[in-house]
């Protein structure tokens, strides 16, 4: 008799309980042996019951079985563990016949609910319903540990599925009390398939059926991840818990992609999911939602302070075998099977690739770096484990063991510190084994508590990995002694330009200062212009203690009141730093210009300069502008008259190159960003827009053409090993979307090039002149299908595209700013080996139009090794360590930003604000919020009091006020005050709306409120979160009603 089977007497045969988590604790599960009887009340009733529903029409059951114990027996001492036992209980004798019949036999459980949905909704067919259902664990008597002995006939306890079970169907429901208590089991059940061996990736690699890609997780739904394969013209969904198999945010994956006929539709394109095929298998454990597909939410969240849900996936071969057939169809080698892909998803548009996670490749730095809230009820963490909720809505909730606490954490929960559960906590993610829905996590520090400035900082900076701390000694002992003076002997190797009138246009508070301007008429309609970068090579040693640290840290990172350097100060705001009236080492591009701005001659070399001032991008506006007054602080033997000269030639130059740079296709692209005015405590109260002069352009445009004339000149001598950086084309899918959204809106948008996609833009930016922010809107959504620009090593893709979309450049590079950037010291090492290969072989290789030769490569690579550069497989690691790192330090900045602003919406109790639709349905909008230029979703469906209309013809909301009836609050109802500020406009506003309306002029729509898209809202801006969860910004429609008491 199998386990699982009925016995002689009608009865089920019991299954031992599914095993643990993980495998280190001494508790074993077994079925009681002492039975319960069953309440009265139990088949018959139950089934009468059934039959009452099925007759109203009723979605749910009108009483749900009890649970009133669940108990496990540990075999050391007999105590109870946690066996759920089940005082009434739908026991169903055959397990024929309609699915819905009273006689037909399931499991009332979240997965058979969610499969009846389906069902319900034509998702399932009658007989895939009906296998699923037989394949549920029956409630069968619950008897000792021989199976095949049958126990008394009125004790039931939950009996898990034999072989061949349903993957929905294994559930383990642990001990409330104890929150979900770890147990140990030798065989334990699979949720997971195995990890493939390294061997086996590369040989699947090889032959094309396994593509090497990052993990990136969708925030607002982490049961989505995608994944970009070079090649591929479309990303690549991971969709699922057991497809992701334990891959986290940002973990290098092995990804093995599911047969065509499994390819689900695009979002965006069409909804029609009905050619999609829908199995039980295919549903996945998530802690999100997802739809049915007939706008029927089912909650798929897992509570694990309640419970935890184990669902198997069967053996790992049996997995492998699916995943070799889908590969299958793409075998052969790499570039083919990218070529097949590729057909594919040309023969069927609007199709979205799938795939599945065998293997884990390289894990994230992420995974070290966990920032998150440990759930626990104010008891000693006596507990065999605790659960630890991440602040990072991509990271899945984790396990905290209490013996691995820190003390001084472990301390506090047993003294019952109410404020622990409100503390932000440093963690690292352990592992994550085949047996457990759940990573293991070790927590090694506390941060401090929530919504504090100085805490969330922190925990902001641990989450990415950057560093904060003071620089080691070994990096400290790399530093000249000072006073520090330039040698006589560096003096003579350097070409010496300190009686130059050199200058530098910085922000006001800058002090790193690392490139300076310098301008000279030659005569014969000739402009000679110099840019002139600070030497930071010479004092960062390749392979050194100090080269070392600036590499790991790869980049300074701005936050809003502090500066965290990628060099000790000494060398970044002061040996380095090209301040007024000192002498300073430099690497210097100059160019001699005719009157339209062409290049005619080009020199790179290494120079000496001593700068006259300090000019501030205000100072050098007004200079433009002609409202300049002297000030003091002018050194050298230089007048304000020839400075403020120089200043406005430049600026005639800079005109000139920026509007051959459009001609050739460059795009302009320029987004709001939030300042903040700080109070003498360092605290927010006010935002504003940074604003962008014709002095910013004026650098900028000198600085592109210092690093394009450089990455011109390595490219030629180290075509195997140079550190360029590029800027992919668009994403081909979210571009026509862009346009589409233009095109529905009467706009006329042309995106065949970079040039036209300029062009077209530039037409809206003058149709929509009086309308700035339906204009701030457009160029927000022609943002979003740009990719990110990446550094790469030339010698690891010889024959892909160097160029540079947005700037219409055929290569590029980072050479202007080496005290803030480890990439452009990389760069300056690799001009320095070709002047000095210059030397040896006595012919120019810097030239703008400079030729290298066969023979000239052995004395190139001869410096490059020098200067260790020539490696490119090294340099290739190097550009990706420095694009992680760079992608880390604008995630801080952004995120300090909303930090801020949070932190003053919270001060100020919110904020109003006009609001511009920009998304409708008929369950949230999208607005966009024009006073911190962000768009935000407000969520209307389920809301007490509020009345909502959807008429999708024409695409039109209708939003009203409705008293809500007593005793009528559905228990998932929210409060309209979670959606909406309203007031009566004959009683006297309360508190909220009365300040606001004295801070602002802004006054509130009454209701009903009809919308449309680009329609305007008034909205309140406020802060969300802070106390135990993740920070966020909320938005509520701020609105009037007579009927609102």
């Amino acid at each position: 008799m199998k386990p699982g089977g009925k016995n002689e007497k009608g009865g089920y045969h019991a299954v031992p309980p599914p095993p643990s988590l993980y495998g280190q604790y001494p508790f074993q599960c077994q079925p009681v042996s002492k039975p319960r009887t069953r309440s009265a009340g139990g088949t018959e009733d139950l089934a009468a019951r059934e039959r009452d529903r099925d007759r109203d029409g009723e979605k749910k059951f009108r009483k749900r079985p009890s649970r009133k114990s669940k108990q496990f027996v540990s075999p050391d001492n007999g105590s109870v563990a946690g066996v759920e036992i089940f005082n009434s209980c739908d026991e169903r004798a055959s397990p024929t016949g309609s699915p819905f019949s009273p006689n037909f036999s399931v499991q009332r459980s979240r997965d058979y609910h969610v499969v009846k949905t389906l069902y319900k909704n034509g998702k399932y067919s009658e007989l895939e319903f009906k296998e699923f259902t037989e394949t549920l664990p029956p409630y069968g008597p619950a008897i000792n540990n021989n199976h095949d002995q049958p126990s008394s006939s009125n004790s039931v306890a939950y009996a898990s599925p034999g072989k061949g079970a349903s993957p929905l169907s294994t559930r383990f429901y642990a001990d409330t009390d104890t929150n979900f208590q770890l147990m140990k089991d030798p065989v334990a059940p699979q949720i997971f398939p195995e990890h493939w061996s390294l061997p086996k990736v590369n040989e699947a690699m090889q032959s094309g059926r396994v593509f090497s890609c990052s993990l990136r997780v969708n925030a607002h739904n982490r049961s989505e991840a995608y994944a970009t394969v070079d090649g591929l013209s479309v990303d690549i969904l991971i969709e699922g818990a057991c497809a992701q198999n334990r891959a986290l945010e940002g973990d290098l994956v092995a990804l093995v992609l599911d047969p065509p006929n499994l390819w689900p539709r695009m979002k965006g394109l069409n909804n029609n999911r009905t050619d999609r095929v829908v199995t039980a298998s295919s549903i996945a454990v998530t802690n999100q939602s997802f739809s049915s597909g007939e706008g029927v939410q089912v909650s798929r969240e897992i509570r694990l302070e309640e419970e935890v849900v184990i669902e198997s996936v069967g053996s790992s071969n049996q997995v492998v075998e699916s995943s070799e057939d889908s590969g299958s169809l793409l075998s052969g080698p790499g570039s083919t099977a990218l070529e097949k892909v590729q057909a594919l998803l040309q023969a069927t548009p609007g199709k979205r690739p799938t795939g599945k996670v065998v293997s884990i490749l390289s894990k994230s730095r992420r995974r070290d770096a966990v920032v998150g809230f440990l759930s626990v009820k104010f008891q000693p963490p006596t507990r065999n484990q605790m659960v630890l909720t991440p602040v990072d809505a991509k990271f899945p909730k984790m396990v905290v063991l209490p013996d691995s606490l820190p003390e001084v954490i472990a301390q506090r929960l047993r003294d019952g510190d109410r404020k622990m559960g409100n503390e932000l906590l440093a963690a690292c993610v352990d592992r994550w084994d085949c047996n457990s829905p759940y990573p293991l996590a070790i927590i090694t520090h506390c941060l401090g508590q929530a919504g504090e400035l100085e805490a969330q900082t922190a925990a902001i900076l641990f989450e990415h990995a950057v560093h904060s701390a003071e620089f080691p000694p070994e990096a400290m002992a790399c530093l000249p002694r000072v006073p520090w003076s330039i040698p006589k002997k560096e003096l003579q190797r350097r070409r010496d330009l300190r009686s130059r009138r050199v200058f530098t246009i910085d922000p006001v508070t800058a002090r790193d200062l690392d490139d300076a301007l310098s301008v000279e008429h030659l005569g014969d309609g000739l402009t000679r212009v110099g840019v002139h970068i600070a030497d930071v090579s010479y004092f960062v040693h390749a392979g050194s203690g100090l080269d070392k640290e600036a590499q790991q840290r790869s980049t300074s990172v701005y936050l809003i009141e502090q500066v965290l350097p990628m060099l000790p100060r000494l060398l970044c705001e002061e040996l380095c730093s090209l301040q007024p009236g000192v002498d300073r080492l430099a690497f210097s591009v100059m160019w001699d210009l005719d009157s339209t701005g062409q290049i005619v001659k080009q020199w790179i070399g290494r120079t000496a300069i001593k700068s006259c001032c300090k000019l501030s991008y205000g100072d050098a506006q007004e200079i433009i502008d002609g409202t300049f007054s002297e000030k003091p602080g002018l050194s050298g033997n230089f007048s304000w008259q020839e400075v403020a000269a120089d200043i406005k030639t430049l600026y005639n130059i800079a005109k000139q190159l920026e509007e051959s740079r459009i001609r050739d296709g460059a795009l302009r692209l320029d987004t709001g960003k939030l300042v903040f005015a700080l109070d003498g405590d360092g605290n927010p109260h006010e935002t504003s827009f940074y604003e962008q002069m014709e002095s910013n352009k004026l650098v900028q445009e000198f600085m592109l053409l210092a690093n394009v004339s450089v990455a011109k000149v390595i490219s030629r001598a180290f075509p195997d090993c140079a550190l360029l950086r590029r800027h992919p084309e668009p994403s081909s899918r979210k571009l026509l979307e862009f346009q589409e959204f233009c095109k529905k809106h009467g706009f006329v948008l042309k995106t065949d090039s970079s040039a036209d996609l300029h062009a077209s833009l530039e037409v809206l930016r003058e149709e929509l002149k009086d309308d700035p922010v339906l204009l701030s809107i457009v160029t927000l959504y022609a943002t979003k299908p740009m990719q990110v620009a990446k550094y790469f090593c030339t010698g690891r893709d010889k024959d892909g595209d160097w160029g540079h979309y947005a700037l219409a450049m055929p290569v590029y590079t980072h050479f202007t700013s080496p005290i803030r950037r480890y990439p452009d010291i990389v760069v300056h090492r690799t001009l320095t080996a070709a002047l000095e290969a210059e030397k040896v072989l006595n012919k120019s290789l810097t030239g703008p139009e400079d030729l290298v030769s066969t023979k000239d490569y052995e004395v190139l690579q001869l410096a490059a090794s020098k200067h260790r550069i020539s490696d490119p497989a090294e340099m290739a690691l190097l550009a990706d360590h420095c694009n992680e790192r760079k992608m880390a330090s604008k995630n801080v900045q952004e995120a300090t930003d909303r930090l801020y602003l949070w932190t003053m919406l919270q001060r100020r109790k919110g904020l109003l604000s006009d609001a511009c639709v920009v998304g409708l349905g008929p369950k949230f909008m999208s607005l966009y919020v024009s006073k911190i230029a962000m768009e935000r979703r407000l969520y209307y469906d389920e809301v007490e009091g509020l009345k909502v209309d959807w008429l999708e013809n024409t695409g039109t909301l209708v939003l009203d006020y409705c008293r809500p009836r007593q005793h009528s609050r559905k228990a998932k109802c929210r409060s309209i005050s979670d959606v909406a500020v309203v007031s009566n406009p004959a009683m006297d506003p309360d508190d909220e709306t009365g300040n606001l309306d004295r801070l602002t002029r802004i006054e509130p729509e009454a209701m009903p409120l009809t919308l449309r898209l680009f329609s305007h809202i008034p909205v309140l801006i406020h802060a969300l979160g802070g106390d135990s969860s993740p920070l966020d910004i909320g938005v509520r429609v701020y609105v009037t009603s007579y009927f609102f008491s």
